[in-house]
């Protein structure tokens, strides 16, 4: 991992973006920035990954300098603040987000320069069996839970013929569903 001032904002950083991040480098929640250019489109993400323990006031200055920069529509750029732990099931990365998009090369700062090995090195790998694992574990949650809603709330009226009923139920559960993993990459 480079040092504090081996780290280099990339130059095709519109001004305002680079102001943007200048700010966040100066607050002591911020522990790394990342600046992804993502592969066959024109859209760019900067991910901030704040610590655990970060209030919400931090949080909602950072919404607000984030929602005053318009960045998606002035400059085809993504913006999203985010906590990660090395504990199972309390980081708002997937997995697969993690390997494509939060690599080392991507770091634009860093508050220390092992920050990343020390809260990805659970998580992300170039070890292929570990993450077909990673991605069977999430498809099999995935599977049993959509599973569980159609028995639950689709099969038994379709067992009662109430074939309307039973297609919104079913978009529903899927707007449900949706819903709810919108909000947890958002929140």
């Amino acid at each position: 991992m480079k040092s504090q001032d081996q780290y280099t904002i990339p130059a095709e950083i519109p001004d305002s973006l680079n102001i943007f991040i200048s700010e966040c480098k100066r607050l002591s929640q911020v522990q790394l920035i990342f600046y992804t250019l993502v592969t066959n489109s024109k859209l760019k993400m900067l991910t901030l990954v704040v610590a655990k323990d970060t209030n919400g006031d931090t949080l909602a200055v950072l919404h607000s300098h984030i929602s005053m920069l318009d960045a998606l529509a002035q400059h085809d750029t993504l913006i999203s603040v985010n906590y990660h732990t090395v504990a199972p099931y309390f980081s708002h990365f997937h997995f697969s987000f993690l390997q494509l998009y939060l690599q080392p090369c991507f770091v634009v700062f860093a508050d220390n320069p092992k920050r990343w090995n020390g809260v990805f090195q659970n998580f992300y790998g170039t070890d292929k069996n570990k993450s077909k694992q990673f991605f069977v574990n999430h498809s099999a949650t995935v599977s049993q839970k959509a599973d569980d809603a159609v028995n639950s709330f689709v099969k038994p009226l379709m067992n009662r013929k109430m074939y309307q009923a039973a297609n919104v139920a079913l978009n529903e559960v899927f707007a449900y569903y949706l819903e709810t993993a919108n909000e947890r990459f958002t929140s």
